[in-house]
């Protein structure tokens, strides 16, 4: 049987080649890498080469990464011969699924054996047959059933009429009894056991806490779910051992592959982003827990174990298996039937939590949770059972709080928040999140920020947000205009179900206005700040530039105005902030020339490439340090824009900052203001961009 997990989809390692098995490599954005959960299991991979691609079975082992092949298909009829360009994902194959196939008659039905468990139409009846015992079961159709008249004192139906008579002659009233007040020494109303005492008014008082006198909780059901880190093996928490189940990732573990104590777990290494959930079902169950590995035959379809009926969860190697019929059928305490054929190494688990320990009026079913949300007065501690979506919900404070239980998931990000985020004072920010849960439970959100051990909330905002709204996943923050407030804080998104929290996190930076400066040296007349007043005897294509201040590192925006000294043979442009002798022709500089505005070194021309050699001419400029790409316009037009890639770089690999430079093609002089936040822009920062 092929095992599968949720979004694997890998690269292949570059030493993978022809149609051998192949070493898996890192997950493709976005996805998960194979389990560790998976190792030595067969799973049903999917392999694309280019157009091509190939479906089969095979083993992994989680050590070496290694996947051994079995073809199913293919686009070439054969094994692929693979290269290192390879992709690798998990997904179920047409005959893993199981579908409802038409036949005409019964003489048409394939092999029952080879069958077993799948579903059949046969026209020529009108009805559903299923594959059981080597032989095809018809199903009954409700015109199969046979109808009953109510009885009467005349004429037997549901009772005979001997007994509607019997009934028909109790007097009113004959069984008006009232039940006595119980005492510690007498039934009545209720019956008092250990956790209980009783006042000589019938008033009951639970004499426990949050915890049993066994160490156990006294919550039915309590979940501990932990993101791992790379490598992590120890989880801690509080629980009683022996009464507690362990997932991975959804799937969950054996006793063998769990080491517990009251206090922490411990399991084989686990990835990043993997899923630790610990469930324990507590004091409140009669029979809390208890767990059976029935012995399993290689091609049998059953199992004998003793248990409870309606109240075992069954799991095939780590998988929860769906009762009445669908995957097993558990009715008669003493076998278990319905399974698909067992192949060797597989592993059943019969897990029993037992029934809700008799206190009050216990758990009260509703169809769905509109009848549950429409109860009138309900009181704190109550339980209520929603048949709908089969989950428990517990009455606490002024709502209904749903009750985990199982290996399922929290809310799955659809649109995951954005790993960073920078805020410009003076303008808002939004940090977006869309989240679905595989039940369909609705989610809501809510957030709280971490910086050390500090943690934020909206009654306690860290210093760099003055506010924090959301509106259906969109978090809008207000940034503080106080610069003695600049820094960072982690941003954590938080996407709940009613039951179970998932999170992302994204670093939030304010940052500040930075003011540009020149010196009082040549070619600079005097120094300046936000502004530039330079000279030059000589031409300067290879060296002799004047350099700014060194610029802020990030994605920034500023201006340059030219001033009442202009002069056509300028050149105004950015280098690496370590460069100490360079020119308007120096490689890995960006410069624009005023006579043309065309780019140096090369003299290239771009579609809106014009002059900036008049008094008021503006510059527009923005950049990038972390990809060193740099955006250039003239008076209000880009000559690239900024909100698509650059073709123009500064410096080499190592380059990390920037600087401006001031260069000539003659004799000259010119003069000019930079405007950078902390003046008025004259054109808006482009969209990704803060004011310098």
């Amino acid at each position: 049987m092929a095992k599968f997990a949720d979004r694997v989809k890998v690269t292949v390692d570059s030493s993978t080649s022809g149609t051998g098995a192949v070493t898996l490599s890192t997950a493709v954005s976005g996805y998960q890498a194979v389990p560790s959960a998976l190792d030595g299991a067969s799973i049903r991979y999917v392999i694309e080469l280019g157009t091509a691609w190939e479906i089969g079975i095979g083993v992994f082992t989680h050590s070496s990464l290694n996947l051994t092949r079995s073809l199913t298909s293919s686009s070439t009829g054969s094994l692929l011969s693979l290269n290192n360009t390879a992709v690798v994902f998990i997904s179920p194959a047409a005959e893993d699924l199981q579908y409802v196939e038409v036949y005409s008659s019964t003489s048409d039905l394939p092999s029952a054996s080879s069958n077993h468990g799948r579903l059949a139409h046969v026209h020529n009846d009108g009805a559903v047959y299923f594959a059981h015992g080597g032989n095809w079961v018809r199903l009954g159709n409700h015109s199969d059933i046979t109808s009953y008249s109510n009885a009467t004192t005349s004429a037997a139906g549901l009772m005979s009429s001997a007994d509607k008579t019997k009934l028909d002659g109790v007097a009113t009233s004959a069984n008006n009894y009232t039940l006595p007040t119980a005492s510690a020494s007498a039934l009545g109303g209720i019956k008092i056991g250990t956790g209980l005492s009783i006042d000589g008014s019938g008033v009951v008082t639970a004499s426990g806490g949050s915890s049993s006198s066994s160490g156990g909780s006294l919550e039915p059901i309590t979940t501990t779910k932990t993101t791992a880190t790379a490598g992590q093996t120890v989880f801690t928490g509080t629980w009683k051992a022996e009464n507690i189940s362990v997932f991975l990732n959804g799937v969950k573990l054996q006793d063998s592959e769990v080491t517990a104590t009251d206090t922490q777990i411990t399991i084989s290494a686990a990835a990043v982003g993997d899923i630790v959930e610990v469930v324990e079902y507590g004091a409140p169950f009669a029979s809390p827990y208890a767990s059976t590995f029935p012995t399993v035959t290689t091609g049998a379809t059953a199992v004998t174990v003793d248990y409870t009926p309606d109240k075992v969860a069954v799991y095939k190697n780590g998988v929860k298996l769906r009762g009445g019929g669908v995957d097993f059928t558990a009715s008669n305490g003493t076998s278990i039937t319905g399974f698909s054929a067992f192949v060797a190494d597989d592993v059943v688990e019969v897990v029993e939590h037992g029934s809700l320990a008799e206190s009050g009026g216990g758990v009260t079913t509703y169809a769905n949770k509109t009848a549950i949300d429409a109860v009138s007065s309900p009181s704190e501690g109550d339980l209520a059972f929603d048949e709908d979506k089969n989950v428990l919900y517990i009455r606490a404070g002024s709502a209904w709080e749903r009750i985990q239980h199982g290996g399922n998931v929290g809310p799955q990000f659809t649109t995951t928040p954005a790993s960073s985020l920078t805020l410009s004072s003076g303008s808002t920010s939004t940090i977006t999140a869309v989240a679905a849960d595989e039940s369909g439970f609705p989610v809501s959100y809510d957030w709280d920020g971490i910086s050390g051990s500090t943690i934020y909330t909206a009654s306690s905002l860290p210093d760099q947000v003055t506010n924090v709204s959301e509106s259906n996943g969109v978090f809008t923050l207000t940034p503080s205009t106080n610069s003695s407030h600049g820094g960072s804080f982690t941003f954590r998104t938080k996407a709940s179900d009613g039951a179970q929290v998932s999170t992302a996190t994204t670093l939030v930076d304010l940052l500040f206005s930075q003011d540009i400066t020149t010196p009082n040296t040549s070619p600079f007349n005097s120094a300046g700040t936000n502004s530039f007043d330079v000279s030059f005897g000589a031409i300067a294509n290879t060296s002799g530039a004047g350099f700014s201040s060194t610029l802020s590192t990030g994605k920034y925006y500023f201006e340059i105005v030219i001033g009442s000294t202009a002069s056509s043979s300028a050149f105004i442009g950015l280098c690496d902030d370590a460069a100490t002798s360079v020119g308007y022709n120096t490689a890995d500089t960006v410069n624009i020339y005023a006579s043309n505005g065309r780019k140096f070194p090369g003299n290239v021309t771009f579609g809106n490439s014009e002059p900036y050699n008049a008094t008021g001419d503006i510059m527009m400029w923005a950049y990038d340090t972390s990809t060193r790409e740099v955006w250039v316009g003239i008076n209000g037009n880009w000559y690239e824009s900024p909100s698509a890639s650059s073709s123009l770089t500064v410096g080499t690999s190592s380059t990390t900052a920037f600087k401006i430079m001031f260069s000539t093609s003659a004799a000259t002089s010119y003069v000019g203001t930079i405007i950078t936040g902390n003046g008025t822009f004259n054109y808006s920062v482009p969209t990704g961009f803060a004011a310098h």
